[in-house]
């Protein structure tokens, strides 16, 4: 294909040509390798596994890690968006149930996930009207979520981690801020009991919203509770107020894997009862999206269509 597209060596005098031209070569490439009909797209035939997981880790070679990715995970039907960036990898997907047994050590082999769950999520009907993902997309990006801040943070220092009956218990004690780091629509949907919402439209409104938040309180009585989605938005959240407010760290603390981690655990037990009000929802903590689909009691927010101008 390569030698079609650019033909003889002897004809190509020229390096920025040559350069273009093993671009494209390389582009059309990735293009063969994208999903389409049917191939990596939603044909009803079997149930499929939600599981969503990211970590920030240090990434090289991301086109190569890209053309990896959608052909292993292609192959097998997964669907879903992924974003990968030299600060890590984000993931929300849906695998197929025949698939899953062998998904999470073939995602391992890929990626550098080591402490990090893959969690067995809600199992969406083979028969489902509108699935919450039809294709598989896998994107490259500078950030997993594009924070807009000119320094960047120090992700391994931010707040302490805490599990969903820690959490739990702590929301139940109160005296505590308690932040919800998500968009202001995930808010009305549902959040905890006592939560702030930030009540922001983008990712990047956060930090303002934190900085007015610790401007109304009383310097040195600060302990904040932070959450969001599956955990990715708090670790830059939770750093900042630690890093640019100089909040004490062991008074900021986040929820570890977000509400869908709390969401799978308060489905695994039965003697505490929920201190989350409304709708435990499933979504993307890299986009901003706004439609979704109702998967039994709970939600995943589906990218939000952009209305193309006539």
């Amino acid at each position: 294909m390569l030698r079609s597209l650019v033909g003889s060596e002897m004809c190509i005098r020229d390096r920025a040509t040559t350069m273009r031209l093993l671009r494209a070569a390389r582009a059309l490439s990735i293009l063969r390798k994208l999903p389409s009909d049917p191939y990596a797209t939603w044909i009803g035939k079997e149930p499929h596994v939600y599981t969503n997981f990211y970590r920030y880790t240090q990434l090289d070679a991301l086109q190569s890690l890209q053309q990896q990715l959608i052909e292993r995970w292609g192959t097998a039907g997964v669907l879903g968006r992924i974003y990968i960036a030299s600060e890590g990898v984000n993931a929300q997907m849906s695998v197929p149930l025949s698939v899953w047994p062998g998904f999470e050590q073939t995602t391992r082999g890929m990626l550098p996930l080591d402490g990090v769950a893959i969690p067995h999520g809600v199992t969406i009907p083979a028969d489902h009207p509108d699935p919450p993902f039809r294709k598989l997309h896998v994107r490259v990006r500078r950030h997993l979520v594009a924070d807009g801040l000119e320094d960047p943070l120090d992700l391994a220092n931010n707040g302490s981690h805490l599990e969903a009956e820690e959490w739990h218990r702590m929301i139940e004690e109160g005296g505590r801020t308690v932040l919800d780091c998500r968009n202001g629509y995930e808010s009305e949907i549902g959040h905890f009991r006592g939560a702030k919402p930030l009540d922001t439209h983008t990712f990047r409104e956060t930090f303002d919203k934190l900085d007015d938040v610790v401007a109304s309180q009383p310097a040195g009585e600060q302990q904040f509770m932070l959450y969001c989605t599956g955990g990715i938005r708090c670790e830059k959240a939770s750093a900042y107020l630690i890093q640019r407010h100089k909040i004490d760290p062991g008074s900021v603390f986040q929820l570890k894997g977000g509400i869908n981690a709390y969401g799978g655990w308060l489905g695994g037990q039965s003697e505490f009862k929920s201190v989350f009000r409304g709708c435990l929802l499933y979504t993307s903590d890299a986009a901003d999206e706004e439609d979704s689909v109702d998967l039994g009691g709970r939600r995943i927010i589906k990218k939000k269509k952009k209305k193309h101008k006539m």
